[in-house]
Formats: C-alpha cells, sequence, structure tokens
C-alpha cells in the first residue's frame, strides 16, 4: 500500500498546495483514512466529471448489450451523413475508437465543445467526419460516453441513472447523489455523476468485492488496449490502467480520481479544484509510490 499518501503533516501540507479537498482511502472494504481539507470535514456530493465515464463503462457489460452490435442499430431516429458510421460498434463506443474526429484533449482544450449547448446531443456527437477506421484509433471522447448511454437506454429500457441507482447506489444504501441528464432526458454518461468522495469510494470497494458488477467484465474493462497517452495511462474499456503500479482508475477534470489496486483490495478517492491539471491525483500516487520504492 503506500501509506505514504496519507500519512504526516507533510502530505497533508502536498495536498492542500494541489488543490485537492479530500482523500478517502479503504482497504478490503475498510476505511483506513477519510481527510478533508477544510475543517469539520467536507463530505458532500461532488461532480465527479470524468470519473462518471468508468461508472458508466462497468454497466454497460455483455448482459446488457451486444458488444459487436452497430450503435445506430440501437438509435434507428439518429440519421448520419455517411453510411460507414453504421460500421461504429458498441465495442467502439468503450474503447473509444470510433474512428470520428473528436480533438477533445488537443485543439479543445479537454471540453467536449460540440457537446455544449447542442439542442440533439446524439446527432451532434455523430456529426464529425470519420478520420480513421472503426476500432483502429483512440481518442479521448466524452462524445462516446454519451452515445453508449443513450444506447443502455434503448436497449435496456433504462437510463445510466437508473442502472447505476438500481445496480450500483441501492445495494450500498447511497442515497446522497445526483446524475444529470440532457434535453432528451439521456443521463450525461460522460460527465454528469455527483457523489460524496466516501460513497464513491464506498463504490470502489464493492466493484472491488465482485458484488456489484460481474467481475470477469470489470477484468475485461480494465485490460490495456490502447496507448494514446501515455503520461496518463493505458486505457482499456471506459477505464484507464497503469500497469506498473497495478492500478486501475477513473479520473476527472478538476482533480476527482477513484483508483482501485485490484491485487491489495485497496481504493484510493481523492477530489478536488485542481483544474490546471486533472492528472494531479495520479501525480501524488506516483510520487508516493515511487517514494515508497527509494530505499
Amino acid at each position: 500500500m503506500i501509506e505514504s499518501l496519507w500519512s504526516g503533516d507533510r502530505w497533508q501540507r502536498r495536498l492542500r498546495a494541489a488543490e485537492i479537498h479530500s482523500l478517502v482511502v479503504q482497504h478490503a472494504g475498510r476505511t483506513e483514512c477519510a481527510w478533508f481539507r477544510r475543517h469539520g470535514g467536507d463530505d458532500r456530493p461532488v461532480n465527479l466529471h470524468s470519473v462518471t465515464k468508468s461508472i458508466t463503462g462497468s454497466l454497460a457489460g455483455p448482459d446488457r448489450l451486444d458488444l459487436g452490435s452497430s450503435v445506430l442499430s440501437h438509435l434507428p431516429h439518429v440519421t448520419v451523413d455517411d453510411q460507414r458510421k453504421h460500421a461504429i460498434t458498441v465495442e467502439h463506443l468503450l474503447a473509444m475508437t470510433s474512428g470520428l474526429r473528436w480533438p477533445e484533449w488537443e485543439e479543445w482544450g479537454g471540453y467536449a465543445r460540440p457537446m455544449t449547448g447542442s439542442s440533439d446531443q446524439l446527432r451532434t456527437i455523430l456529426a464529425p467526419p470519420l478520420v480513421a477506421e472503426p476500432g483502429t484509433a483512440m481518442w479521448y471522447s466524452s462524445g462516446s460516453s454519451h452515445l453508449l448511454g443513450a444506447v443502455l437506454r434503448h436497449a435496456v429500457g433504462h437510463t445510466v441513472a437508473q442502472l447505476a441507482e438500481q445496480c450500483l447506489f441501492k445495494p450500498l444504501r447511497i442515497r446522497q447523489w445526483r446524475f444529470h441528464a440532457d434535453r432528451h432526458g439521456y443521463s450525461h454518461a460522460g460527465y454528469g455523476l455527483s457523489l460524496r468522495p466516501t460513497d464513491l469510494a464506498r463504490l470502489g470497494s464493492g466493484l472491488l468485492s465482485g458484488d456489484l458488477v460481474p467481475a470477469e467484465w470489470l477484468r475485461q474493462c480494465w485490460q490495456p488496449r490502447t496507448y494514446t497517452y501515455p503520461h496518463v495511462g493505458a486505457y482499456g474499456w471506459h477505464w484507464w490502467v497503469d500497469t506498473e503500479l497495478g492500478m486501475v482508475f477513473a479520473f476527472g477534470k478538476g482533480g476527482q480520481l477513484l483508483a482501485l489496486f485490484p491485487a491489495q483490495e485497496l481504493v484510493i478517492v481523492m477530489t478536488g479544484d485542481a483544474y490546471g491539471d486533472a492528472t494531479t491525483p495520479l501525480r501524488l500516487i506516483r510520487e508516493a509510490h515511487a517514494a515508497r520504492s527509494t530505499p
């Protein structure tokens, strides 16, 4: 375990300087640390931003979706300008390999700009041109997550928010949560979930236990598949992977993090206002790991 991340005044000062507002650690389902920057604690729902993507991916297993099915077969009301887009499958959405031009982390500066203010987000997401064959190249895409949520709704008759409540929150008795939706009622499956830090840690422990989501599905999601962003890690199916640390993780804008260490039954959660660099929690964990490994 990376105990130096949460022990001693030095790391509390480091967390404060990095604009981290909370740190929650669970080991084998038991809380080892619950630190909050503000006096008296601040365990209230936080917008998790892109951590939401991994929750969505965890709910999109083969018991609900045919991964090889065409995305557009689930969305017959959505028209496209290029028939090759019918080749985009559910698996391509999970891996973010649709082939659609989507420079969210490049020229759009980390924002899914075409979706902002759109009156029809599904059509907007599918409107960009294909710049690669589906399945051949990965670009980070909140649009893919939103499409995945829409496909789930049409395939099983429930929104991502409803599935999360039924399959994740109710079994864990999580009552304080919010899941925003677009004007058509589709859950913002890429960035719409808010949870308390302690409840996010409980959710992480629940995922590790195998009681909430089939363990085999999570193992598939946690397989590293593409390496487009080496400064972050490998990408699986809506989860990030750091093979050196044995860590799978979800992170979002502002320093929101859910990190799982399956071999150690360890969960680390951070939330914050580190909007200058969303990877700040990852850097802290890697620094702590490096310090632990140094003789």
